[in-house]
């Protein structure tokens, strides 16, 4: 069992699950369009996200635990696209750390499609702070 894999894909679990519950619930509360969409997008990729990594986890042998850490109510849209800009760097390098923590070369083919899924968020955010900074 590979207890540093195991490891950083709990960490990563814990920020998927968090973007499960805030894009969808943001999504609701933005008020501009654009932003609201590609939330209401971005929370169903996360949960594909967190089934695959759950499932390595069960095949691994681990339990996968269901944290999560949620945004104050009540936050800005500013506030809420800095949160998920923090978010969503931090969830590229862990997924860097997986790619580079597993011997199955399978897993490192579906772990950089999550990265690059995760980079195109990050670039969604980066692009729309510039309209709300």
């Amino acid at each position: 069992m590979n207890n540093e894999l195991i490891k950083l894909l709990n960490e990563a679990l814990s920020l998927e699950y968090s973007a499960v519950f805030l894009y969808p619930r943001e999504a609701k509360t933005i008020e501009d369009k654009r932003v609201s969409e590609k939330f209401e997008e971005f929370g169903k990729a996360e949960v594909r996200h967190a089934d695959i990594i759950s499932m390595k986890l069960l095949e691994l042998g681990d339990k996968p635990a269901w944290n999560f850490t949620l945004l104050k109510a009540g936050a800005s849209i500013k506030e809420i696209l800095e949160h998920h800009l923090g978010q969503e760097k931090k969830v590229i390098l862990l997924y860097d750390k997986c790619i580079g923590a597993t011997d199955d070369d399978n897993f490192k083919i579906v772990l950089t499609g999550i990265r690059a899924d995760e980079e195109a968020h990050l670039k969604f955010v980066e692009d729309a702070l510039k309209n709300f900074g």
